[in-house]
């Protein structure tokens, strides 16, 4: 996810989904998460 910058929330989502067997509610707001932190770094 690092590789797609801020449109990697956007590809995280169904990665989770469908690589780790995650259901929307669990996956929706890690991207989120995951997004947010991205940009302090």
């Amino acid at each position: 996810m690092g590789l797609t910058g801020a449109g990697g929330g956007i590809l995280a989502v169904p990665v989770l989904v469908a690589g780790m067997h995650w259901s929307m509610q669990q996956a929706t707001p890690v991207a989120f998460i995951k997004s947010d932190a991205s940009q302090f770094i």
